[in-house]
């Protein structure tokens, strides 16, 4: 997953074209991507191999597959 970002943003890039986007746009998105990585890794590091505890990353997705359901339906 980590591995495909770089790919990602050179094809939005060429996509993007002549387009231009808002500074609110690209705050958004690299307060997100800062975000989400930071997430990762305290993630990884302290919940999965630290504590080698499954137990809280099942509550995680569990909790994340029903707020989602609860938006879908």
């Amino acid at each position: 997953f980590l591995m495909a970002i770089p790919i990602i943003f050179g094809a939005s890039l060429i996509s993007l074209g002549t387009e231009s986007l808002s500074p609110d746009l690209i705050w958004a998105t690299l307060v997100s991507f800062v975000v989400g990585l930071i997430t990762i890794h305290f993630l990884f590091n302290y919940i999965l191999i630290s504590r080698k505890n499954f137990r809280w990353f099942g509550i995680y997705c569990l909790l994340l597959a029903l707020f989602l359901l609860f938006f879908i339906i």
